[in-house]
Formats: C-alpha cells, structure tokens, sequence
C-alpha cells in the first residue's frame, strides 16, 4: 500500500474507494540501495543452479535422496525448535505472542494451546525423529538391485550424501545459534505528510503512529 500511495502521488490512506485502510507498511525511499534485493537473487540463482540436477537422467534419484533424508530430523528439528523459541526461550514470548494472535485475527488462545505446544508437540517430535532414526540406510542403498529387477541401483556412497544433505540445516542452525551476533535495529522513515506521526519501540521493532481522519490512532509497522 505504501508504495502504490508513493508511486501514484496520493495521500496515505486514500485508497480511491472511500476506505482507510487501518494500518499500512511505510516504504523506505532508499530500499533500491538495499543490499537484500542482491542477495535474494543470488540465493535464488543458486537454488536454481543447484536445482537443475533434479531433471538429469538421474534425476528420480536425486529427489529421492533429498526427500528420504532432509525428512529424517530436518524437519522434526525446525518444528521442535519453533515450539522451544516460543514457549521456553522467553517466558514473556507467549504473552506476546497471544496478545498479537488476539488482536490479529480474534481468537484467544487457552490453556490447551500452551500444553500442547509447551509439552505434547515437543515430547511427539522426539518420539517421531528417534523412532525414524531406526536404520542408517534410509533409502536401502546396499540392497538395491538395478531395473529392471529392482526399483533402482544406489551406490553406497549416497548413504553419506544423504545424512550429509539432511544433518546440513540442522549443523547450520546450530551453528547461528551458537555464534554470537549482533542484531540490526530497523529504521523508520515517513513522508512529509507525516508530519503527527510518532515513533514508539515496543518489542524490538518500531511502530509508526499516526491518526486518521477521524482522529483515531492508527499503528503502521515499518519494515
């Protein structure tokens, strides 16, 4: 919204259909000099790069790989984590995080909630990624016959490139974790239409207050 407001020269919050939309994201002017737009495109470039061995003649066994192995831990690791960050790291996390569901979209979130993400998903994901953890040879590399007598030969060396794919984003996760760093506070910028805006941090972020036409409180996010 914002830079369609920008780019067409209208005031904030005329939207050409006599609605005020009650929040809206403010642009920065200097995002072209941004390094992140360089850098979304390379880690695209490279995903395609790396995603061309998918349609080789070998292909089939390639996606196979990555899916038997990055389905291991990979992804019993992220979920498990999520329920970690939000519900042991911080014990003011979960507040938090209610109080937005809550004002976002109306629904409360109750004791339930907190159980199962607290303890039941956690205990449920360790159960899950210890019980798949019950053969090193996920995809049966060394009983694997050729076509047409078998589904496919794969030689022994992919058992190693598999554990290697799926184990990769959990050592990389580890690894931020455990280096610190520090952290880039966002910046907020305004139009000179602004001119009543005011700039309030709460929870790490800025939030750009302004009134509408009605003189009612409305809160942008800045990005």
């Amino acid at each position: 919204l914002g830079a369609m407001f920008t780019g067409n020269g209208l005031p904030w919050g005329d939207s050409g259909s006599g609605e005020c939309p009650q929040s809206f994201f403010i642009v920065r002017e200097d995002a072209a000099s941004s390094p992140w737009p360089v850098l979304s495109g390379c880690v695209c470039l490279v995903s395609y790069l790396l995603g061309l061995i998918f349609v080789t003649r070998g292909g089939i066994y390639w996606f196979e790989l990555f899916d038997s192995y990055s389905c291991v831990l990979a992804l019993f690791f992220v979920t498990g984590m999520e329920c970690v960050g939000l519900m042991w790291c911080d014990r003011n996390k979960w507040a938090s995080f209610k109080a937005q569901v809550a004002e976002h979209t109306g629904v409360k979130l109750g004791v339930m909630w907190e159980v199962s993400w607290r303890y039941v998903c956690p205990a449920l994901l360790v159960t899950i990624a210890v019980l798949s953890l019950n053969t090193w040879d996920v995809m049966g590399a060394r009983t694997s016959q050729p076509f047409p007598t078998g589904q496919g030969y794969l030689p022994t060396w992919s058992v190693a490139v598999g554990w290697t794919l799926g184990l990769l984003p959990v050592l990389v996760a580890i690894a931020l974790v455990a280096v610190p760093h520090a952290g880039v506070a966002p910046t907020v910028s305004f139009t000179p239409s602004e001119q009543n805006s005011e700039v309030t941090p709460e929870a790490g972020k800025k939030v750009a207050r302004r009134a509408d036409d009605d003189g009612r409180e409305v809160p942008s996010v800045a990005v």
